[in-house]
């Protein structure tokens, strides 16, 4: 499995701003800032800070209301391990043989092992003469880990994959299962492996990336097991014979070292790919290297709780305290961070802010969960932003409270225009006016236009499918653009037509309904050209995995 499997996703998220975030903002021409009389319209627990380059907080709401963070402290995350680690810090893998051939091979949680990583390091191991193994064994004392990773649900999903010390793959496995029963690799570069078979066999015809711990497992052997088979076949390929797997076994003392091999990218190409595409696997890697660092081996979530908190104290000072942190990734909801906490943080972080995504607007790391919206970052003008929006009293209260209060604070960094001031002098849009429509309630002076509705016929014969949950805008030849719509479906969900292809498929065999869709407009007056499915075969994004891509074409 490479990289490249989670890339088409991240890439779409990195320009998803809702779009009507885009239309209020141009829409404005005047400064504009959510209060907390706008956040009260989304929900009870909204919150935002504002500061200047010098990192004086100037406008708030909750500052000091602890929030949680989802992937936005995956900034945390970052400034701790490039602390920690360093900005040059490589995982290393070691090798070691013993007087009766046998290969170890002990992992420190390197989270770029993909099969082409795999692969490389094969190479290198035949040309250093490793030419015959009589069992290869994987040592997995670098880790004591316990139970299920932080906020993981223990699904078949690819986001909820254990860690471990050597993990392959983001711990997924890509099979596909023809009709006829038969198994293969799910992609090129993954050769065939044992597990794939045992995995592959009560699933659907069709092509899966499964959870390696799917249906349930002891995940150190499950991992080792994996990780085992792949080496196996990749030293095989490389012209070394392996005569047997062993599993888990802690590499003796006798053992003569052969090599250690380090991740081909340093941990700051390491940060840059884990902010754009918010991999869950890779923060939670970075975070028990951290602690691992500071403690000694063997890494424990433990261990990395308290280097990371040391850390982030060290370099935030008493801000810190307001930082309480569980996980490297942000899949719990045990996390917190107040907005007065993330704004000094993202102080801390501005050396390193083109790690982020960054588009015209500024540079922004965002982080979802259910019920939960939050955005971190800094405007075009170089003014840090936190934005929580958490516990919507309904789904339209939410896309109208987001589309609003981001607006604003971008707006704010458009235009030195002001506003009659609010609470705090804080410049206002005013309050939000009832749409007679029921649709999108919106300030006073403020319009939509709806170029797109579900149940719509479009242009491959299918209709609008439901749940359309964010856009991409981007421009296309001879002047047009292209809204990339996303659509967050789970079966049952009207999908807009019969689906005969897609990304994946759920166990009744049926293409997974959710994916995109792809309007190509006039951007003078926004008649819709052209609209059609883009992908298919998705759910919902999950921080971290591709789940939601876009075709764009002109």
């Amino acid at each position: 499995m490479s990289v490249r499997t989670q890339e088409p996703g991240a890439r779409l998220r990195r320009g998803l701003r809702v779009f009507c975030f885009f239309l209020l903002l141009l829409a404005a021409g005047r400064t504009a800032l959510a209060d907390c009389r706008l956040l009260a319209d989304i929900g009870p627990a909204g919150a935002y800070g504002l500061a200047d380059g010098s990192g004086q907080t100037t406008h708030g709401c909750r500052l000091d209301q602890p929030m949680v963070p989802a992937s936005i402290i995956k900034i945390a995350t970052v400034v701790a391990a490039l602390r920690i680690l360093g900005p040059e810090y490589r995982f290393p893998t070691q090798f070691s043989v013993d007087d009766g051939d046998n290969l170890y091979i002990r992992g420190f949680g390197d989270p770029t092992l993909t099969s082409e990583a795999v692969a490389a390091m094969a190479v290198r191991l035949r040309q250093l003469g490793l030419t015959r193994v009589r069992t290869l064994f994987v040592d997995g004392s670098a880790f004591d880990l316990s139970g299920l990773t932080p906020g993981q649900a223990g699904s078949d999903n690819p986001y909820d994959a254990p860690v471990g010390p050597l993990s392959v793959n983001f711990n997924a496995v890509p099979l596909e299962r023809h009709p006829s029963g038969r198994i293969t690799p799910g992609e090129a570069q993954t050769p065939f492996l044992p597990i794939m078979a045992q995995m592959g066999r009560t699933r659907p015809a069709g092509r899966h990336r499964l959870n390696v711990c799917a249906g349930g497992c002891d995940p150190a052997t499950r991992v080792a097991r994996y990780s085992g088979e792949l080496f196996r076949a990749q030293l095989e390929a490389a012209g070394v014979t392996v005569a047997g797997l062993g599993g888990l076994r802690p590499t003796p003392a006798g053992a003569r070292p052969l090599a250690t091999l380090h991740s081909a990218q340093t941990l700051t190409a390491m940060s840059r790919s884990l902010l754009h595409y918010s991999t869950n696997f890779t923060a939670n890697l970075v975070f028990l290297a951290c602690g691992a660092q500071r403690f000694g081996y063997p890494a424990t979530w433990d261990k990395a709780r308290r280097a990371v908190a040391e850390s982030l104290g060290s370099q935030l000072g008493a801000s810190a305290r307001a930082i309480v942190q569980v996980d490297g990734a942000g899949l719990s909801r045990d996390n917190r961070v107040t907005a007065r906490a993330m704004l000094g943080l993202l102080e801390v972080f501005r050396p390193h802010r083109d790690l982020l995504p960054r588009d015209r607007h500024g540079w922004i790391k965002t982080g979802t969960l259910t019920g939960v919206a939050n955005g971190a970052g800094y405007l075009a003008d170089g003014r840090a932003y936190v934005l929580f929006l958490t516990q919507p009293a309904s789904r339209r209260a939410m896309l109208t409270g987001t589309g609003a209060a981001f607006a604003a604070l971008f707006a704010a960094s458009r235009t030195g225009q002001t506003m009659a001031q609010g609470h705090h002098g804080i410049p206002l849009y005013g309050p939000l006016r009832k749409d007679p429509q029921a649709l999108l309630d919106l300030p006073e002076g403020f319009t939509y236009r709806v170029i797109s509705r579900m149940g719509d016929a479009m242009d491959d014969r299918g209709t609008v499918p439901d749940r359309a949950d964010g856009m991409g805008c981007f421009a296309l030849p001879r002047g047009r653009i292209a809204l990339v719509r996303n659509h967050e479906l789970k079966p049952g969900d009207h999908a807009g037509g019969n689906l005969q292809a897609g990304y994946d498929r759920h166990l009744a065999g049926a293409v997974l309904p959710g994916g995109t869709t792809t309007l190509v407009l006039d951007p003078a007056t926004l008649t819709v050209e052209r609209q059609f499915r883009s992908l298919a075969g998705t759910i919902r994004s999950r921080s971290g995995m591709c789940q939601t891509c876009g075709v764009v074409s002109s």
